[in-house]
């Protein structure tokens, strides 16, 4: 059935009634023009005669709706973004953290920042896949999606993978370390204990500030070779020639026999008879001379348990050749602690071993090198 109907320019048009509701074009005008509901009973009969007479329209094309221009989801720019900081932000800050606060504070940045940066990135990813999969081409960006998801799942593994792996290495140095540290302390306390039986045997403590030469160079050999009868080394110990210099011919080839005793595990060690055990020299020291000490008089001042006597050095030297630490009460302290300058291990005129930390404040470590300046230590 044709239903009738005007346009506003008087045009008269038909068209079917299932057509009622669209919208066509006037040929008249040019207008577009809804369909309307009327029936041709609603009509006057002069109407309904010029309207019989009218051309019956061809169905009408819908008009074309406005296009809209798809636009990049913002969950996906936000996930590729995440995903890319989980990735980058770790490597920038992890070398950094290691370097200025600890291998362990590394660890947590390598494993936390992955986490909290690519799990979040992951599921941006899904749920701007889920978006622009119901958007009706309105929304694109599926490929950065994918990649947000994908490179969030990766930075998340791989962060688990390398923090738990950095922990364990860390966990391991942390062991050896400790282990590195109780072989040094039993070391200098087996030459603290030497030292005493020396005393015993000799009278006094052995003088570590060996005489030198007018062209300045060391006499004799280091106290490290006079205590090798009292550490198990006789053998070694009389193939020195005593009453030659460190580095004359005969007492150099000895220098590559290194006793172990002699070597701090904590440092490294590259076989050239080399030790960082030195005994501390200069006024006011146990071990500088010019006249022995005794037990006895190192009693009558600052007592032996705070009086220091073999320490590891910054620096290590030749363990045949006297070259300690000097000791100047006007100058900056010797440094000690190896190459790092850290904590060390050193041993007191008693024989016990501490572990000492340069945090102990210079006022205290000053109290610790002298033996008579009566200072006034705080308990530790």
């Amino acid at each position: 059935m044709s239903l009738t109907f005007a346009c506003e320019c008087g045009k008269q048009l038909r068209a079917p009634e299932e057509f009622v509701g669209r919208q066509t074009k006037c040929p008249g005008c040019g207008r577009s023009v809804t369909v309307p509901a009327a029936t041709a009973a609603t009509l006057p009969a002069p109407a309904l005669q010029a309207i019989a007479a009218a051309p019956a329209l061809a169905p009408a094309d819908p008009l074309p709706t406005a296009a809209v221009e798809p636009r990049i989801s913002p969950l996906a720019s936000s996930s590729i973004g995440l995903a890319a900081l989980a990735v980058v932000l770790p490597l920038l800050l992890g070398i950094p953290v290691a370097v200025w606060l600890s291998a362990g504070w590394a660890v947590v940045v390598s494993l936390c920042m992955p986490l909290s940066l690519g799990v979040p990135a992951a599921i941006l990813g899904i749920i701007g896949l889920s978006a622009i999969n119901r958007g009706d081409g309105r929304l694109t960006g599926r490929g950065l999606a994918i990649g947000g998801l994908v490179l969030g799942l990766a930075a998340s593994i791989l962060g688990v993978v390398v923090g738990v792996g950095s922990g364990f290495v860390v966990a391991l140095n942390t062991t050896k370390n400790s282990a590195n540290r109780v072989v040094s302390a039993n070391n200098l306390r087996q030459i603290g204990l030497a030292m005493l039986v020396y005393h015993d045997a000799v009278g006094n403590l052995p003088v570590a500030d060996k005489k030198v030469t007018p062209l300045g160079q060391a006499k004799g050999l280091s106290w490290r070779v006079d205590l090798l009868p009292l550490l198990e080394e006789n053998e070694l110990y009389a193939q020195f020639k005593l009453d030659e210099p460190w580095d004359s011919p005969h007492n150099l080839k000895l220098v590559q026999r290194m006793p172990q005793i002699y070597r701090s595990p904590r440092f490294e060690y590259r076989g050239d008879g080399k030790t960082y055990y030195r005994a501390l020299i200069g006024p006011h020291t146990i071990l500088g001379g010019p006249k022995p000490f005794t037990l006895g008089k190192v009693q009558n001042f600052d007592g032996a348990d705070s009086t220091l006597m073999v320490v590891e050095a910054a620096e290590p030297v030749i363990w045949t050749k006297p070259d300690e630490l000097v000791y100047d009460p006007n100058g900056p302290l010797p440094k000690f602690g190896g190459p790092k300058q850290g904590d060390f291990v050193a041993v007191f005129a008693d024989a016990h071993v501490e572990t000492l930390s340069p945090k102990l404040g210079e006022k205290t470590l000053r109290a610790y090198i002298t033996v008579d300046g009566n200072e006034t230590i705080p308990p530790r």
